[in-house]
């Protein structure tokens, strides 16, 4: 039974800094969402790089968890990419197994906002580079081909129509 307390010890220590790494990853989310509206190109870069670090830190502590429960003996079949914090819980003898599911909980959480935040960054992104799109056809005509001005950002076949009033931008 000692043994096994100790296994859940070393492994709620590592949950623990599981937790602070997906904060730390939506705080991260937060700052490139904030980058992404101001167009702070400079600082999406190193957020960038900053969550790649997050993540391959979150993925490291889950091996040093699967390395510790084999080193313990406790029979997982887990890999890296099959690891679930879920699945863990019922392999230990926890002391204080609501505290543990409380820890899942939280983790689950955390998850689940970085999911979201990322759909929304990514979805700003899109919305811009599809505004970006449309100007770009709107100046160049891409879509109907020929030359899009005349004097004056009047269309050659239709000199009345202002194109920059008349497209939507």
């Amino acid at each position: 039974m000692g043994k096994n307390l100790s296994i859940a010890n070393k492994v709620n220590v590592f949950l623990q800094k599981k937790i602070m790494l997906y904060k730390d990853l939506v705080d991260c989310l937060e700052r490139e969402k904030n980058c992404l509206s101001t167009n702070d190109i400079n600082s999406l870069w190193k957020l960038s790089q900053e969550k790649q670090f997050l993540v391959s830190d979150i993925e490291s502590i889950k091996h040093q968890i699967l390395v510790v429960m084999t080193d313990e003996g406790v029979k997982h079949n887990m890999t890296g990419f099959s690891f679930s914090t879920s699945k863990i819980i019922p392999l230990i003898e926890w002391e204080d197994l609501s505290q543990v599911q409380n820890i899942v909980l939280t983790i689950n959480s955390l998850k689940f906002e970085i999911q979201n935040r990322v759909k929304e960054n990514k979805a700003f992104v899109e919305e811009c580079s599809s505004v970006i799109e449309e100007l770009i056809s709107i100046i160049t005509k891409a879509n109907r081909g020929g030359v899009v001005y005349g004097n004056n950002f009047y269309p050659k076949e239709n000199p009345n129509l202002n194109l920059v009033f008349h497209e939507e931008v």
